[in-house]
């Protein structure tokens, strides 16, 4: 726990505004005496989220297992958990069994509808579908505070946009980030998400403790001219500027780094 209190100040210090880390612990509190280390370290304000990815963890949490942790999460002040079950549970209940025209039941609408009811803490998801349909199903039975369409797999950015115009125009309460992106694809995930007005976050991933964001992106960067794009100041990222993306391709570059 100490461990990784630190290693989250590390990244406070450096002026990043949040930090999301897993929790895949075998004893589903720890990941709640984790969160009470970390609070010690950094204080009561600074935004941590915790992300289950319920289908890629070691086992599947019950509902009664999930409500536990939420709540002592919610205790203290976790931001959001994300996907707390496994990503089935909610594509398979909304395609099959719910029509748009039909009010929800908690026996056909997925759990974390049910655990967004019983909690103050967000409960978070969506980043393997590619279905606007579905996010629209989320929308209106209330499954999600936060959507999080990742922006490759949900079918580029006008889908994530128009993702995004379902959000704005159904309930002001909920929100779109878009899914945790590294190296150069970080260029379309920044365009969305400034393009989005419920937006407030883009999660960087691959970020090791110990070394910043910037240094994780700095091999992308050798295959660009304008090497000053992904500029991060006081925790925010500048959006990158030009045609398309942004992205000023070294061709040169390409061929020198090709392999095969």
């Amino acid at each position: 726990f100490e461990r990784q209190a630190e290693n989250i100040k590390f990244f406070q210090d450096k002026g990043f505004k949040g930090v999301k880390i897993r929790c895949w612990r075998p004893k589903i509190m720890d990941d709640v005496e984790a969160l009470k280390e970390i609070r010690r370290a950094v204080g009561p304000d600074f935004p941590i989220m915790f992300d289950r990815t319920g289908q890629r963890a070691p086992w599947v949490w019950s509902y009664e297992e999930a409500l536990k942790v939420a709540r002592g999460m919610e205790e203290h002040g976790a931001y959001w958990l994300e996907e707390p079950f496994e990503r089935e549970n909610y594509t398979s209940s909304f395609r099959k069994l719910i029509p748009l025209d039909q009010s929800p039941s908690y026996q056909s609408i997925p759990r974390s509808a049910k655990l967004r009811k019983e909690v103050g803490l967000r409960i978070t998801g969506g980043e393997g579908d590619n279905d606007t349909r579905l996010f629209a199903r989320y929308l209106s039975h209330d499954a999600f505070d936060i959507l999080q369409p990742d922006v490759i797999l949900a079918g580029g950015i006008l889908v994530c946009k128009q993702i995004s115009d379902m959000v704005r125009a159904f309930d002001n309460s909920v929100r779109m980030v878009p899914h945790g992106i590294h190296g150069l694809p970080l260029a379309g995930f920044l365009h969305v998400a400034a393009i989005s007005p419920t937006t407030n976050w883009q999660e960087l991933v691959m970020t090791s403790p110990g070394m910043t964001p910037e240094e994780t992106l700095a091999p992308g960067k050798r295959l660009l001219k304008n090497k000053d794009v992904f500029r991060i100041e006081d925790g925010s990222m500048s959006i990158p500027q030009g045609p398309g993306l942004g992205l000023d391709v070294d061709e040169a570059a390409l061929e020198h780094y090709r392999v095969g």
